[in-house]
């Protein structure tokens, strides 16, 4: 304050005194370079899971035990629980939804490591650490918790994220016509995978009133194998 008063003496005009003592208007605030609409899409999920996390779909069966016929909660109990056979409702696009927001925001994380001058070379290596990261989190989070030692089952988020990543970074900024024939490469593998799961569950569900036959199994398995390995065809 001192230091102030001496500065600003008897002899300094009155007006160089305002100028002096006038604060100085703040800066104007730095444009974010985040893409707005991934982060409102993010909130949105989050929110999703804070929903169910505090029991919004056991709210829901809670009403219709009381009220079968309120078509509301009908919906909110569908809507948030998975669909066993056929169909979809929008818990199942919890999942595909986080590996969408992957997708995007690693294109636009790795165009800004680009630019900062890394190398290819560093950038894949960046990508291998953060999927091995992501699977040991994923392996981690189902194991917590398990008596039977470590659960080796890649069923979580983290660890399907963490498994396609290093893939996902290969087919960065490549032609649409390289995507399509990877695409039509991956198509394949979850169908040989789910053969045996199908050709169990053809045995145990009904069809039109009747038990079906194990005749019926290995046909629907050959079928599925069939149609595999038909879009494994230009691989």
């Amino acid at each position: 304050m001192s230091t102030v008063t001496q500065s600003v003496g008897a002899d300094t005009p009155l007006g160089s005194r305002n100028e002096i003592a006038k604060p100085q208007p703040p800066e104007p605030p730095v444009a974010s370079n985040r893409l707005q609409a991934l982060d409102a899409y993010r909130g949105l999920i989050m929110i999703s899971l804070a929903f169910v996390a505090f029991g919004l779909r056991g709210t829901a069966e809670n009403h219709l035990a009381t009220a079968p016929d309120s078509g509301f909660w009908k919906l909110i109990s569908r809507q948030f629980e998975h669909v066993d056979w056929a169909g979809m409702g929008y818990w199942d696009m919890i999942q595909p939804s986080f590996m969408f927001m992957v997708g995007v925001s690693m294109a636009y994380s790795y165009v800004r490591r680009q630019r900062e001058g890394q190398s290819w070379v560093r950038m894949f290596g960046h990508a291998c650490w953060r999927s091995v990261a992501l699977v040991a989190l994923g392996i981690f989070l189902t194991s917590n918790g398990s008596r039977g030692g470590t659960n080796w089952q890649f069923m979580n988020v983290l660890s399907q994220i963490g498994l396609g990543y290093p893939f996902l970074f290969l087919l960065w900024g490549r032609s649409l016509r390289t995507h399509t024939a990877r695409g039509r490469c991956t198509r394949s593998i979850p169908a040989l995978a789910s053969i045996p799961l199908k050709a169990r569950r053809a045995s145990a569900y009904p069809l039109n009133g009747h038990n079906t036959s194990s005749r019926t199994s290995a046909r629907h398995g050959t079928k599925t194998r069939t149609l595999a390995m038909r879009s494994t065809r230009g691989c």
